[in-house]
């Protein structure tokens, strides 16, 4: 049989595909081998002009080390080292935005150090997070239309069902990453 149509596309890129075509605003994460996190803006629509947040991480595994604004500018307020006083075994780093965000973009660029094997099985994600209009109200997001955190993960099996990915090596991935493999 002949198809003169194009080739089919991978999963990954249907994936992606499908996240664009989703219509929610989002807050994505995607990580480089040599451990730099961005965290970007899709289809954010309402005006947001102070957006607070904190980005959650296993310190035992990964250390924060250094931070970069991208196209909406450098936060106005960083803290890049705080233990969870509840919980030791979580770390944090908090973000205060205070320009006009809107649109898509580049939201953030933090840099991590570690080393592999300290870090299989691990998730950054984001937490806390509050967005005002120029008001000071905190935009609500509808049941229909909720805000899409993204999360990413370094693993190698699904962690529930054990399922071997990406060949059995393990990659930076922004699906199947919970539950957690440490508590926050």
């Amino acid at each position: 049989m002949f198809s003169c149509g194009e080739d089919p596309i991978s999963p990954e890129e249907q994936a992606a595909q499908d996240l664009a075509d989703d219509p929610r605003p989002k807050l994505l994460m995607t990580m480089s081998d040599d451990l730099e996190l961005t965290i970007s803006l899709q289809k954010f629509e309402e005006t947001v002009s102070s957006m607070t947040f904190e980005i959650i991480y296993n310190p035992d595994a990964l250390e924060v080390i250094s931070y970069s604004g991208g196209a909406f500018g450098d936060p106005s307020f960083a803290n890049m080292d705080v233990m969870d006083v509840n919980n030791n075994d979580s770390a944090y780093c908090s973000f205060i935005f205070s320009s006009d965000i809107s649109g898509s973009g580049d939201l953030l660029n933090l840099k991590f150090n570690g080393s592999a094997s300290s870090y299989q099985g691990s998730t950054i994600y984001i937490s806390s997070y509050r967005l005002e209009d120029a008001s000071g109200d905190l935009i609500a997001f509808s049941d229909s239309n909720p805000l899409y955190l993204q999360d990413v993960c370094y693993i190698s099996t699904h962690p529930t069902n054990g399922d071997i990915l990406f060949n059995g090596g393990y990659e930076w991935s922004n699906k199947f990453c919970w539950p957690l493999n440490y508590e926050p």
